[in-house]
This record gives structure tokens, C-alpha cells and sequence, in this order.
């Protein structure tokens, strides 16, 4: 297939859900899915979406699971046991539970304790936390550990599709590969009824993007303490080789008790040397966020994550992104071939010297950047 192929034959669009292309294929089908809206809308019919890169970013981004009950989609265990027990006191919460969320809790083992919903592995399932593109979150009790969990589960609808199946395990595999203090743990990875999941911690705290929206611009000090710590947790990702291409403040979680900073949504992480990871116009990630290269959809390694690290810095300087635009494309355009506004001119209790450091960061050449996460970390610590 190339770009001016009319349309996916039903063959094609099932070897390309199962990531069963060539090399060549994939690109050219990637590449056309870029301008067909009709072949967009076909694929998101299909088990997998055509933009399952962003729907996976979307589900595994902690931020809409951090407390239950605050997220906008989040649907309180007391729908859920009155659509379990056919129960007719809450039907109107209930009868809004999507398809996914009931066909995940009909699945869900018996349990003797009245007050949870069932039983998943080892886990007590106290609610249901949220639901997104890619599958459902669930509130989990291990009663051997005497702590609550966050599972991750994939949407039933997308148990038979082969490159959904293996972008939920990259995500596993990424994340449990980061072994630090400010990246987010995976506890356990299982399967259950042919759907796979893993096991978080379950956090009550914020997101930095959170603390933005209600706060705006944070303090110097707290600007210092966060960038250094979601430094260091970049500089591990990147040891083990791996390039997280989602940096945002909605994937830094501020731990509720100490603040500390965990770095999640490794969703869209994959190992340096893995040659997807070169295709050339393939654009993942969040456009605000995004590098130049990324934006360019060429090849991209650490340094990309440190554009992104930049214009977190500067988010949390001025309160709002460095580029902005009516449109994702005229975001990208920007990302690529614009200057962010002066922080200095946003707001003036910035210290030079660390504008200068967002400066760097924000170089459009990767070379000209710094060159790793640990560098900027040591440099924000002092």
C-alpha cells in the first residue's frame, strides 16, 4: 500500500491490527491512515483503533486514575454492585457503565466479601477507577500485603488483536525495566480470562498538570524540586535504553503523602535500538510537548525527551505551554520552527540562569541541547 491507495482492503486492515506488515508495508500504511479520514474511521470500528499509539498514551496515563472518584469517567463501586446484584436503586448510574466495564466485571472470579466485586488473580476488586481507549482501571485489594493496587486490564473488545496485545506488554516490560525512585513500580503482570494486566501502586495524590490548572505558575523551589526529580527519573529510563517520547505534566504523578515526583506512562516507550522507532513520518506523542524531531516524525533518541523535559520546565514557570496554537498542525509547526515567548517576560520571578537551562533544552538541533536527563538533574540540584 502507499499513501495514494484508495482505500484498505479488509485483508490488509487485519494484518495491520495484528502488526503483521512488512517494514515497507507498515510505513505506507501508516502513512496513508495520515490522510484518509474514511480509512481512519473504518480501522477505529475494527478491534483496534487507527490511533491506538494515542488511545494507549490516553489509558495508561495516570492521571485519570490517581483518586477514584474525581476522575471525570470514573464510575463508583456503588453502580457497579447495583448492576452486578440487578439491583434497580441506581439504575440511572448503572445503565451509563460501558460495555467493556460490565463485560470486565461479569468476568471477574466470585469473592465471599459482600462489600468487593470480585476477584481478579490474587486481588480483591474494590471499583472501578476509570475506562479508556485502551481498557479499564480497576481498585484492587492484595490482602497478603494489606494494600490497595491499580490494575490495568485490557478492554475484552481487544483481546484478539495482536498489536494491541503487544503495545499493553511493552508498556509492562518498559516500566517494570526502570527500577528508581521517581518512576512509577510494576508490581505484578498476569492474565486473566485471555486479558492481560498489570499491577501499580494506587496513589492518592495530583498530577503535575493538576497542580498547573488550580495553582498556574509554581514556585522557584518547587520548580527545581520537580524538574530535578522527573530529571532523574528520565535519566534511568534512558539506561536502560529506552526513550519515553511522552513527556508531559499529565505523566508526572506528585505522590499525595511527600510529594515525590513518579514519572509514569512508559506507553509510548520503546528501546532505543528498536528499529520502529526510526520509521520516518510517524508522529506519537503529545504536540505541546512534542520535540522537533518528533513533530518532523524522524528518528529520535533521548535527547528528544529532553526537548520535552524543557517544556515542562517552562510549563511550570508560566503556567502554560511554550507552544501553543489554535491547531495540533500549527502546534507542530511551531514545535519545529518557532521560539517559545520569553519566561522572563511571562513571569519575572524566574532566575536567568534557569531560563537559560529551558533554552538549552529547547534547542532545535539535538546536538546542541544537553546531552543527558542526569546532566539536567545534577544542574537543577545545585
Amino acid at each position: 500500500m502507499n499513501a495514494e491507495t484508495t482505500h484498505f482492503e479488509p485483508g490488509q486492515l487485519q494484518r495491520f491490527l495484528d502488526s503483521d506488515l512488512t517494514d515497507a508495508e507498515q510505513l505506507a500504511a501508516e502513512r496513508h491512515l495520515e490522510v484518509c479520514d474514511e480509512c481512519r474511521q473504518q480501522l477505529h470500528q475494527s478491534a483496534a483503533d487507527v490511533t491506538w499509539w494515542e488511545d494507549a498514551s490516553d489509558f495508561l496515563t495516570d492521571d485519570e486514575f490517581e483518586i477514584v472518584g474525581t476522575a471525570s469517567n470514573a464510575i463508583g463501586p456503588t453502580a457497579m454492585m447495583s448492576q452486578s446484584r440487578q439491583s434497580t436503586a441506581d439504575d440511572a448510574e448503572a445503565d451509563a457503565i460501558p460495555t467493556d466495564i460490565r463485560q470486565i466485571i461479569a468476568w471477574l472470579d466470585p469473592t465471599d466479601d459482600p462489600a468487593m466485586l470480585g476477584r481478579l488473580g490474587g486481588y480483591e476488586i474494590a471499583g472501578v477507577v476509570s475506562a479508556g481507549g485502551m481498557g479499564v482501571v480497576l481498585k484492587g485489594f492484595d490482602r497478603s500485603l494489606n494494600r490497595y493496587v491499580a490494575i490495568k486490564i485490557l478492554a475484552p473488545h481487544l483481546a484478539t488483536s495482536g498489536a494491541a496485545k503487544k503495545r499493553f506488554g511493552r508498556e509492562a516490560q518498559a516500566a517494570a525495566a526502570v527500577v528508581h525512585d521517581n518512576v512509577i513500580a510494576i508490581h505484578g503482570v498476569d492474565e486473566s480470562h485471555s486479558l492481560p494486566y498489570l499491577v501499580m501502586p494506587y496513589l492518592r495524590g495530583t498530577s503535575l498538570q493538576r497542580r498547573i490548572d488550580e495553582h498556574g505558575a509554581l514556585s522557584v523551589v518547587e520548580i527545581l524540586r520537580l524538574g530535578m526529580q522527573t530529571a532523574g527519573g528520565l535519566s534511568a529510563a534512558h539506561d536502560q535504553g529506552l526513550v519515553h517520547r511522552d513527556v508531559k505534566p499529565a505523566n508526572i504523578l506528585l505522590d499525595g503523602t511527600t510529594e515525590r515526583v513518579l514519572l509514569t506512562d512508559f506507553g509510548l516507550a520503546r528501546a532505543a535500538d528498536d528499529a520502529s522507532l526510526t520509521h520516518s513520518g510517524v508522529i506519537v506523542g503529545t504536540p505541546y510537548f512534542m520535540s522537533p524531531e518528533q513533530a518532523e516524525g524522524a528518528a529520535i533518541d533521548h535527547r528528544s525527551d529532553l526537548f520535552s523535559l524543557g517544556s515542562v520546565l517552562y510549563t511550570m514557570c508560566t503556567g502554560r505551554p511554550p507552544f501553543r496554537a489554535d491547531t495540533s498542525w500549527g502546534i507542530l509547526r511551531k514545535v519545529t520552527d518557532a521560539q517559545p515567548h520569553s519566561i522572563r517576560d511571562l513571569n519575572p520571578d524566574i532566575p536567568q540562569w534557569l531560563c537559560e537551562i529551558i533554552v538549552r533544552l529547547h534547542q532545535k538541533d539535538p546536538a546542541n541541547r544537553f546531552q543527558t536527563a542526569h546532566e539536567v538533574a545534577d544542574l537543577l540540584g545545585q
